[in-house]
């Protein structure tokens, strides 16, 4: 048995039986009248909502507005690297400059809690994109986009990345969609697309890789004739494909982005805990091993229709997530799809490959929960996005009150920080130039002298002197902290119970 991973034949447009669609409702016309299928669409999106919405706190959110607010400064995008003084002459691959002035606009108009709202704006498209999208009843892809959802948010913060959540679901989207008509063009909305995603994110490479599943499966499925494309389909396929790798260099850094994805997994792995596996101690982890068993028992127990192209994308999308946390969001997108189709063949004991859609007049019971998820959405949201409570948890994990000092006080000489704090630094005090920050693509090597330096190992005093660091800014249980209070040449100029700040005693050491 064979069966397409998204949709019916060319020209197909209800579902028939066998297709799952028994036992689904009626398609009457639905007039004006509310109807189960669209009170189930408010209800995913409330619920996506829901999950999404949380204070805008995060490490890398800072540098990216500092280095929006110095592009509309200078009006020029960013050369060689003017925030750090370790790193001065590297020139950063710039694939995040629309997302970055999108999330200082935001910002500059409606603060943190507008910047929240829009972040779980962008993961609530995402999530509706989907559902519209995924094969099988109303019901069951909800409950689908549902786990995805949760599955996804181990990564929702308010940084660049949600774009390319956002564009990948729309990658699948969009391929759904086509696969069920691939005599239509729309495909090529891909490629402006793709315009668009690689200047907003570095992380457009997840599209790529869809692209690649989804090429090397149709040509498997063409081989073994596994409900094939046609092969003017295919064409258009591989034309689209080529397009949008073609179109990615038209960013302001070039050719450099074809290696971005090399260059920032290898410098990160170390110092990055998003690049570390999952883990199942983390409960915020478990929507994933739920997600990624339920996947896998289902593609193994219908293995005899087995999909080419949904076996690449659920695969390659797994191998990447159990590697790196960041990529959990990436493998949910991608598993949808399987799961959806491979549970409505479960439930209808035949294939199932549309999307059926319940226009019956909506259930009162549903119309109630839409109403009860709005208001419980709504009185939630005040209470997360007060500005006491974001302010209350910025001061808990940034050095708010030190960095204050440092700009009141103007110590001399360049400064030495911790790396989570480096975007807030760059943020708070534009004055100083910070050792290190969040973006590892800009450090490579010197991530190792900044780990060896806070581990106070041997030539950490040294490292200090090359610098020409004269203000040391870190956490109160680091190691360097406490060999710089046995170091006679530093004192304590600042502390609280976040950060302490230590000056020399004496002139600063000239840098190199």
């Amino acid at each position: 048995m064979t069966a397409a991973v998204v949709g019916p034949p060319a020209g197909a447009d209800a579902p028939t039986e066998g297709d799952g669609a028994e036992r689904e409702a009626p398609r009457t016309a639905p007039g004006r009248r509310l109807t189960n299928a669209a009170m189930t669409t408010v209800l995913v999106g409330l619920l996506a909502f829901l999950i999404a919405l949380r204070p805008a706190v995060d490490n890398d959110l800072w540098f990216h507005l500092r280095t929006a607010r110095w592009m509309l400064d200078h009006h020029a995008w960013v050369g060689a690297d003017p925030f750090t003084h370790t790193r001065p002459d590297v020139v950063r691959v710039q694939t995040d400059w629309l997302s970055q002035l999108g999330y200082y606009g935001v910002w500059r108009w409606t603060g943190l809690a507008g910047v929240a709202i829009a972040v779980a704006g962008v993961a609530t498209t995402a999530m509706v994109v989907l559902y519209r999208a995924l094969p099988g009843s109303t019901r069951l892809r909800a409950g689908v986009v549902v786990l995805t959802a949760a599955t996804s948010s181990i990564f929702w913060s308010a940084r660049p990345q949600m774009i390319t959540f956002l564009g990948t679901a729309l990658t699948i989207a969009l391929w759904l969609h086509w696969r069920r008509r691939p005599e239509q063009r729309f495909l090529w909305w891909l490629v402006p697309g793709f315009l668009v995603w690689v200047n907003a994110h570095g992380g457009v490479i997840y599209g790529v890789l869809i692209l690649f599943g989804v090429v090397g499966g149709e040509v498997v499925a063409l081989g073994l004739r596994r409900a094939p494309l046609p092969i003017p389909a295919l064409r258009r396929l591989l034309a689209v494909t080529a397009s949008c790798l073609a179109v990615l260099a038209v960013n302001p850094s070039g050719w450099r982005v074809y290696g971005l994805a090399f260059h920032q997994v290898a410098a990160s792995t170390q110092f990055v805990q998003e690049y570390q596996p999952p883990s199942l101690g983390d409960p915020t982890a478990l929507p994933f091993f739920v997600m990624l068993a339920g996947t896998a028992v289902l593609l193994v127990w219908r293995w005899r229709d087995w999909n080419p192209v949904e076996l690449f994308l659920v695969a390659g999308g797994a191998a990447f997530a159990v590697q790196y946390t960041r990529s959990v969001p990436f493998f949910a997108v991608l598993a949808a799809p399987a799961l959806a189709r491979n549970l409505s063949a479960v439930r209808s004991g035949g294939p199932a490959t549309v999307t059926v859609t319940d226009r019956r007049r909506a259930d009162p019971g549903l119309v109630v929960t839409v109403a009860v998820v709005a208001v419980f959405l709504v009185l939630t949201s005040t209470a997360r996005l007060a500005p006491e409570q974001t302010n209350t948890l910025v001061a808990a994990e940034f050095p708010v009150a030190a960095v204050a000092w440092l700009e009141t006080e103007q110590p001399a000489g360049e400064l030495f920080n911790t790396f989570e704090w480096g975007g807030y630094v760059m943020w708070e005090a534009p004055d100083y130039r910070v050792s290190v920050d969040g973006r590892t693509d800009v450090y490579d090597e010197y991530l190792d002298v900044y780990d060896d330096t806070i581990r106070a190992r041997a030539g950490w005093q040294g490292e200090l002197d090359r610098e020409g660091i004269g203000t040391v800014l870190v956490d109160p249980g680091l190691p360097l902290t406490a060999a710089l209070r046995a170091d006679a040449s530093w004192r304590v100029a600042y502390e609280d119970p976040v950060a302490v700040a230590f000056t020399r005693i004496g002139p600063v050491p000239e840098p190199g």
